[in-house]
Formats: C-alpha cells, structure tokens, sequence
C-alpha cells in the first residue's frame, strides 16, 4: 500500500487518436493522391520524431545488451533437459526441475518489488542481472542435477529483480503518449533472441551434448535392459542392434540408461557450461559500461536517427 500511494494514475490520450478520421477528411476533401501523400508524410514525421527521442535509444540499448543474459530462458528450457536425460537418464524429474523458475516468478516479483521499489534502478537491476549471469557456474563446477537445481533457482532469483523493473523504468522514461512504442522496445530481446539463440543452442548441443541415437529405440527410450538371447530391450520396443556394452560396470547387463554408457559416446558438459556462462557474463559488462548513458548522465551520436545528433542532457541545477 505503501508503494503504491506514491503514485498517481493520469490517463493519457493516445497520439494516433483521430488520425484515421483526419485522413478520410483529406480523402474528401483533396482526393486520394492526397489521402496517400498525406498518410507517408504523416508516417516519415512521426518516424523522425520517435527516432529522435534519446530516451528511446537508451530503452534499445539496453534491451541489445542484455540478449547475451537473456538467452538463458532459451537455454535452460533447450538445453537443460536435453542434457540431463543424456547424462543422467530417463528419470530425472526434468520438468519438475525447470518448474523452479515457474513458482519463483509467481511469488517472488511481489515481495522483490516491496523490499527495492525506492532504490535507484540499476541499483536493483544490475545486481540482478549479475547474479542470472553467473548462475551457470555451478554446473561449470559440477555438472550434476544439484547443479542444474542451482542454476535455475539463482537464474529465477536474478530475474525477479531486473526483468520486471526494466519495464516499470521503460514507462518511466515515455513521454505521454508513447507508452506503448518504448513498451514494445523494451521488449526487443524477446525478438532479437529467437532465432539466434537456437542456432547457438543447436550448436551447443552437437558439438558438446550430442545425442546417442544408436543406444536408443525408434521412439528415443534408451535400450537400458539385457535380454536372455544377449540383445538390449527399453521400455516400448527392442533394440536389435544393440548388444551388451563389454566390460561396463554401472550396469551388471551392459546396456545404456543414459548417453555416458553408449559405447563410443564423447560429451563435453565442462565446455558446455563454460561457454554459456562466459557469453552470459558479457550483459552485465556491457550494461556496467553503458551505465551513465542508460542512467542519462552521458550522451551518445545516433547514427541511425538521420543524420542528426540526441541532445545532452540538461546540466543539474546547483
């Protein structure tokens, strides 16, 4: 109640308000040659001033900077469960696991949100988004399914205190009117991640944590159990092609439950691990470095913007 009686609710017209009936009053009026000169005018105008806006370009790069750290929500729901079932078999509780970070958003955001709404906000975020970046070491150290419990309740732990603050500091910064363009932009990483984020993880995977498709059946159980005729069999179908692993000690018959156990297979968790943890690490560098621009202290050229420069900032007064 507290937090919330610090702010008042305005409600703000919407700056395309009117503007289909403007154009129509064109169309009648002029024709339609007119209507169309009207409608791309009125669009280049209003592009030049949205991209004109510095506060925009401060919610844009912050949103680029933090892809690298962001990607852990694809990662953790790709990766995740296709490296405990190969390493550790069909029975880990990977969904229950990966569940963490479900009821950690739930519950937590409320009671992050009490106890930091009236501190600055990198203040909140950047630790935030430390603490979600480093979360994978632990399964850099030990790449166990105590790790992998690890990992995703510090990663939910790190989100709760940056992913929802940043959109509560985007609508701080919007003019009235534009709320919904700097919400949109702020939510740039969700677009950006996507489609590079699943290359980078089908990569990950083939190359550190591939499958082993010669140790499972059609469906993708593994051939986990020895027949009496000396063939391995798994839970739907029998695997005819695969015999019993020679000399294997974690089970008395010889067939695989998990990846490790194929004959032949090579995984790399350690590189795995590693490699997600050190691109992770890179958001919170970034943003360290950008800090004064983000928190307005320091402006940059926009390039982009037409050839023109953002304004500085106004100097405080004394």
């Amino acid at each position: 109640r507290r937090a919330v009686a610090r702010y008042v609710v305005t409600p703000t017209k919407p700056r395309g308000g009117g503007a289909m009936l403007k154009l129509m009053q064109v169309r009648r009026e002029r024709g339609i040659a007119a209507a169309v000169w009207s409608l791309f005018a009125g669009t280049w105008a209003e592009l030049r001033e949205v991209l004109g806006m510095r506060n925009l370009w401060r919610v844009v790069i912050f949103s680029l900077s933090i892809f690298f750290v962001a990607k852990q929500w694809v990662e953790y729901e790709t990766i995740l469960p296709a490296f405990l079932e190969r390493t550790y078999g069909e029975d880990v509780p990977i969904y229950t696991i990966m569940s963490i970070n479900l009821w950690g958003c739930m519950f937590l955001p409320p009671v992050v949100a009490a106890l930091t709404g009236d501190r600055e906000t990198f203040r909140v975020m950047l630790p935030g988004m430390l603490v979600m970046a480093a979360s994978p070491v632990f399964l850099v150290i030990s790449p166990t399914v105590s790790s992998a419990v690890a990992w995703i309740s510090f990663l939910t732990i790190g989100e709760v205190f940056w992913s929802p603050r940043q959109t509560a500091w985007a609508m701080s910064l919007a003019p009235a009117g534009r709320e919904g363009i700097f919400i949109a932009v702020s939510s740039l990483k969700d677009l950006v991640i996507t489609w590079p984020s699943h290359l980078f993880i089908g990569w990950l995977n083939e190359r550190f944590n591939p499958n082993c498709r010669d140790c499972r059946d059609d469906v993708g159980h593994f051939c986990s159990t020895a027949l009496p005729n000396g063939t391995c069999t798994s839970t739907q179908a029998l695997c005819l092609d695969i015999p019993p692993v020679p000399n294997a000690t974690l089970l008395p018959a010889g067939c695989p439950s998990t990846c490790v156990d194929c004959p032949g297979y090579e995984g790399h968790p350690l590189a795995l691990w590693g490699t997600i943890l050190g691109f992770s690490l890179l958001s919170p560098v970034l943003v360290t470095l950008l800090l004064p621009f983000l928190r307005g202290h320091a402006s940059f050229p926009c390039w982009c913007c037409f050839g023109t420069r953002l304004p500085r900032p106004s100097a405080p007064s004394a």
